[in-house]
């Protein structure tokens, strides 16, 4: 066998990949822009083959006396560049989520150094062995020379490893909006740019209390109540292919509607170059489960559990009865007046969420900006920078990429995060926060539990009552801040700056402390932040039946009703 078979083939086999990925994405079988990793797994095995079968074949060729020394790639450079392959294609393929990879490759980099330098051994190990039995069968001239392989895009690699695992590192210290990769390629790429349309609608009768599970590949989804017991289907395809291929591409991707007693299934085939918009008109009183892939989903009047997974795309949840559960992979989260419990998981961008009936649980990575107005179950936040977990909140939750404001929180606050200015007010009952490199301000209020507040480099501002009364222990470096406005008493001890004391009868605990900021205890008027009881008003007219004088539903903080003003609050 050539030694060099394995050289001269690789433009035959990267032309021959070309032309199959082509036409298979041309027959809808994969999508052409998201499969160019396969030709990173090709060159990475052609490389692997060339390493490993020629080493062989070269040994004989180099003993010929005169032969020039035949430089042989790198079997680490080939074994990484066919992993590296296989990550990409399984993140274009949504199997792995961008987000989750990222995350594990900004802690774990070093161990890919390591995992290479064993490679490099190993494979030192190998030249040696080849290199002794070249000798024993050709002569002390039988081999090459192993330091002559080719290893410059080894290098290359390592640096950019390096790189690249230092800016994930030191990203995961600064707000995730300044690193927001968009995933969602949604191109309906084809060798043709026209575009066709078409309209399908379905019908069949469905029993009440049923399942219903729907699946659209590429388009937006819309769910709402029938008025009768019976499952609606329209389908609006856009197909962006050939003249002569739009026939059997709409035939392709014609919904399916299949009734099997009390389950029903609507599923779009999914072909690339193709999108389908579904609506679907469904009884109220069915449980749905939902999934996506390149789409927006809107969901509203359902009375029964909601299953969603979403991969890129937003969703708009409205008057929903049952629980419900998002996984979603980049998109938005939309939700408002739901009686029962709501849960996000996975990558999203924005969250909004309000008039929620149960308990909010957000698990993952949020790169835009998360906002809970009246939640009346509990409240649980979980990313890789921030965990908090709130009993109870009658008020407001912001977070975005430098802040965390809470507003209203009761029952008790656990939060734990990191580079974000952490603000609550009106909190009442007990407290643990943890923070990092950013200001924590806290304001309370009656009746106020055990609180610990603990930052590593900030300033920590802490506002009680008056008429509370608590016994407090805090302290800062001995080169910043330390103020209280209650009579308590300041010393220095261990070179850093302590103030203790009890106010009023005593009561729970206070412990504060920074490693390095101002530390400011202060006084807040009344109750903290608990709205004033307004006078009472005069007795309005009596004004009939005149239009316009009906009573008001209540609104939504982020939703508000036109021209309603707010109601005031002491801050």
């Amino acid at each position: 066998m050539n030694p060099f078979l394995f050289r001269r083939i690789r433009g035959p086999v990267f032309l021959l990949c070309f032309a199959v990925t082509a036409i298979l994405a041309q027959w809808g079988i994969l999508n052409f822009a998201q499969s160019w990793p396969l030709y990173l797994i090709v060159a990475g095995l052609l490389r692997f083959c060339e390493a490993v079968f020629g080493s062989v074949l070269l040994q004989g060729y180099n003993a010929v006396p005169g032969a020039p020394l035949v430089r042989r790639p790198s079997i680490t450079l080939a074994v990484s560049e066919i992993l590296i392959g296989i990550l990409l294609l399984l993140i274009m393929a949504n199997s792995l989520p961008f987000a989750t990879f990222w995350q594990a490759y900004a802690r774990w980099w070093p161990l890919l150094l390591i995992v290479i330098g064993v490679l490099l051994l190993l494979e030192r190990t190998l030249d040696t062995s080849l290199n002794r039995r070249a000798a024993e069968r050709f002569g002390p001239g039988g081999f090459y020379i192993p330091r002559r392989r080719r290893s410059g895009g080894l290098v290359i690699l390592v640096l950019i490893l390096i790189a690249t695992g230092a800016l994930g590192r030191w990203a995961s210290f600064v707000p995730s909006n300044d690193f927001h990769w968009d995933p969602d390629w949604n191109w309906n790429w084809s060798l043709t740019g026209e575009t066709h349309e078409n309209d399908v609608a379905l019908e069949e009768p469905f029993v009440a209390n049923g399942t219903i599970t729907i699946d659209n590949g590429r388009g937006d989804v819309e769910i709402s109540p029938s008025t009768d017991d019976r499952i609606h289907v329209t389908a609006h395809q856009l197909a962006h292919v050939a003249d002569r291929d739009k026939d059997k591409a709409f035939q392709n991707t014609r919904p399916v509607l299949a009734v099997h007693g009390s389950s029903a299934t609507v599923t779009v085939p999914e072909r690339s170059g193709v999108e389908v918009k579904l609506v679907v008109l469904v009884p109220d009183s069915a449980a749905c489960t939902v999934s996506t892939h390149h789409g927006d989903l809107s969901v509203s009047g359902l009375r029964k559990a909601l299953t969603v997974n979403q991969d890129h795309g937003s969703v708009a949840l409205d008057s929903l009865g049952g629980p419900v559960r998002l996984k979603m992979d980049h998109g938005d989260v939309h939700a408002r007046a739901l009686t029962s419990d709501l849960a996000i998981e996975g990558w999203a961008d924005d969250v909004t969420a309000s008039d929620i009936g149960g308990r909010v649980t957000l698990n993952g990575d949020f790169m835009g900006d998360t906002e809970l107005d009246t939640v009346k179950g509990s409240v649980g936040f979980h990313s890789h920078r921030t965990d908090l977990d709130l009993a109870h909140m009658d008020g407001h939750f912001s977070l975005d990429s430098d802040n965390l404001k809470i507003d209203g929180a009761s029952g008790g606050v656990k939060l734990k995060t990191r580079s974000k200015d952490v603000e609550v007010t009106g909190l009442s009952g007990d407290a643990t926060i943890v923070d990092s490199n950013s200001d924590v301000s806290v304001t309370g209020r009656k009746p106020l539990g055990t609180v610990t507040i603990e930052n590593n480099t900030g300033d920590v501002t802490l506002a009680v009552p008056a008429a509370v009364g608590f016994s407090i222990h805090g302290q800062t470096g001995q080169d910043d801040e330390l103020s209280s406005e209650f009579p308590l008493t300041q010393s220095v001890e261990g070179g850093r700056k302590q103030i203790a004391g009890q106010v009023g009868a005593g009561g729970p605990h206070i412990e504060l402390s920074t490693l390095h900021g101002d530390l400011r205890i202060q006084r807040s008027s009344g109750e903290g932040i608990a709205v004033p009881t307004p006078p009472t008003p005069p007795t309005p007219p009596d004004t009939g039946n005149l239009p316009g004088t009906e009573k008001r539903s209540g609104h939504i903080r982020h939703l508000e009703t036109k021209g309603e003003p707010p109601v005031p609050v002491a801050q």
